[in-house]
């Protein structure tokens, strides 16, 4: 007993410890920044439409660029969520048939990164793409590209 008592760091221990608090603190820190900033927009959410009741008064240009603005960006979040959806869902079908490992946690970064212009595409075409290669080979990533890739007809071009 006493050896295993001697054996026994408690430094070790308290170093583990504080690492685990200190990641526990962050998130509950990120955790409480967001919940604060959701509170903030939706008190401000309330007198949107006053606000832009009066800068129409004022700037009936300006405002009514404003809400082309939401307008446009509200369908494109619409149109972007929906075919990000289908591409994600068969991006994980296509990747369940070639026995890529873990699909669903695959087809999450082809839905997200649906939103990013330009090089989302690459973002989320990386990492499936290696673990084909790396679990079946060469022919694989090469479906996995070919799934994926801008000319696939399930890919939004909006």
């Amino acid at each position: 007993m006493q050896t295993a008592l001697q054996a026994f760091d408690f430094g070790t221990v308290l170093d583990l410890l504080q690492s685990w608090l200190t990641s526990l603190l962050g998130v509950f820190s990120d955790l409480g920044l967001i919940v604060v900033l959701l509170f903030f927009l939706g008190i401000d959410a309330i007198r949107f439409t006053d606000r832009m009741t009066e800068t129409r008064l004022v700037r009936p240009a300006f405002a009514g660029a404003l809400i082309g603005f939401a307008r446009d960006t509200t369908r494109y979040l619409i149109v972007s969520s929906v075919f990000g959806l289908v591409v994600a869902l068969v991006d994980i079908g296509v990747l369940y048939l070639l026995d890529i490992p873990l699909p669903w946690l695959w087809g999450l970064p082809a839905f997200i990164t649906n939103y990013i212009p330009n090089v989302g595409f690459f973002i989320g075409l990386v990492p499936p793409a290696l673990l084909g290669l790396l679990d079946s080979g060469w022919m694989t990533m090469l479906w996995v590209i070919a799934n994926w890739a801008p000319f696939s007809p399930f890919r939004c071009r909006c």
